[in-house]
């Protein structure tokens, strides 16, 4: 390290070539904790020949399109981490089951936030998903998924490295491809991989999505024939590389993805969080498709932990309030085995 350079001063600039340093954001996030993060060509080409393993979205409210319609698996094996605790007793409808693939034990979330403009901002254009990430992690909350991957330890859900992104999109709507470039260009940054890792992408208003240029499935709300999904979690095997999670997150105040209930921050802080909450707690709970899922017969077959309590219906998603830190969120609940119902309290 060149003398006079602090890690923190190294994090302002974007630079982080010494091994073994990563940036941390704590407290509310502020543009000095943001890394200027360049899409190049050879993220591009590295994606091109990257594997999808699995990718699995959270529909639109309007859509009536179920979960397991938006789900993508890979027949290939992605690899190993935590083993999630096969739970016995009595088995209710609406349980989860587990299918030997991994789970996420702890794990670091990047965020990435895409083309701010002045009305825009980071991160008030999208709140503060960062804070709210970090103060998830603290919650009580956080441990209704300790059933199902094993673990029980506190603050094993953290933020590490965040980043901010300008360029101008190659087409509209972006496709997953992009994404997966986006992602691969901030892990050239960290070199962090594998089920430890996370990278979420935050799409500014006015941005669609799709799977694939000639997909039918997107995020459009301006264009409602097409429009099927809010967000949606996956994993691709970057070659040479090795595991990507990553969570796709287009702006979530839009009618068909925003909250309607409760709202004690405003429709935007609290849409962005309740989308962001289903994401990574799917994440952690069925990173590659093969972990935690519904299996039995009836209209909850493929889904998550958080489709289960996911209230899709004419008026939207129907958040639950909860505590932590001094603050007050609106977030889903998830479903508990234990418990057999959905909550944002562990009560076991």
């Amino acid at each position: 390290m060149s003398k006079g350079f602090s890690i923190g001063r190294l994090c302002r600039q974007g630079v982080l070539a010494i091994s073994g340093f990563a940036c941390a954001a704590t407290g509310a996030l502020a543009a000095t904790d943001l890394i200027e993060l360049k899409v190049d060509e050879s993220a591009k080409a590295a994606v091109a020949t990257s594997t999808l393993v699995f990718r699995h979205a959270r529909p639109a409210s309007h859509s009536g399109t179920s979960p397991k319609a938006l789900e993508f698996r890979s027949t290939a094996a992605a690899g190993t981490a935590g083993s999630g605790a096969n739970l016995t007793g009595n088995r209710y409808p609406a349980d989860l089951d587990y299918h030997g693939g991994p789970v996420v034990t702890s794990l670091v979330s990047h965020s990435i936030f895409v083309n701010p403009s002045a009305t825009c901002p980071v991160p008030g254009c999208w709140g503060d998903p960062v804070t709210f990430l970090n103060d998830l992690g603290q919650s009580k909350f956080v441990h209704i998924i300790d059933q199902y991957v094993g673990a029980s330890h506190n603050n094993r859900y953290t933020t590490g490295v965040n980043f901010v992104t300008t360029f101008t999109p190659p087409a509209t709507p972006l496709t997953d491809a992009f994404i997966q470039a986006i992602v691969a260009s901030a892990v050239s940054v960290t070199g962090a991989v594998g089920y430890g890792n996370e990278y979420h992408v935050f799409l500014p208003p006015g941005q669609d999505l799709c799977f694939t240029s000639g997909s039918t499935i997107c995020y459009s709300p301006d264009v409602p024939a097409t429009f099927y999904f809010c967000a949606y979690h996956g994993s691709f095997d970057l070659p040479g590389v090795g595991h990507v999670l990553y969570s796709a997150e287009p702006y979530a105040a839009v009618p068909g993805c925003s909250d309607t209930g409760a709202s004690p921050n405003g429709t935007v802080i609290d849409s962005t969080n309740n989308t962001l909450s289903h994401e990574l707690f799917e994440t952690i709970t069925d990173p590659d498709g093969d972990a935690w899922t519904n299996t039995t017969g009836n209209g909850l077959y493929g889904e998550e932990i958080g489709d289960e309590c996911s209230f899709v219906n004419a008026t939207g998603f129907d958040p639950s309030i909860f505590h932590v830190n001094g603050k007050t969120y609106a977030a889903q609940p998830e479903y508990s085995n234990y418990t057999h119902a959905c909550s944002t309290n562990p009560e076991y």
